[in-house]
């Protein structure tokens, strides 16, 4: 028979001085279960990790198939 597959990922950037290794772990993994709740065949992008003084980001940016939604 066919198989049929679906993928959620979740990604999640470390730049220089931001995360920690387990922070961005667990970015990532909020991110991956961010978009198994919201359908099949998505990806979502953690936010970054802000410096100290920057105002925080709102929502993560959610890739749906043919680009950013």
């Amino acid at each position: 028979g066919e198989l049929s597959m679906t993928v959620s990922i979740g990604v999640a950037a470390l730049g220089p001085g931001q995360a920690t290794w387990p922070e961005l772990m667990q970015r990532a993994d909020a991110a991956l279960y961010l978009a198994k709740s919201q359908g099949r065949d998505r990806c979502v992008l953690a936010p970054p990790t802000p410096a100290p003084d920057a105002p925080e980001l709102a929502q993560p940016a959610m890739l749906k198939p043919g680009g950013l939604a």
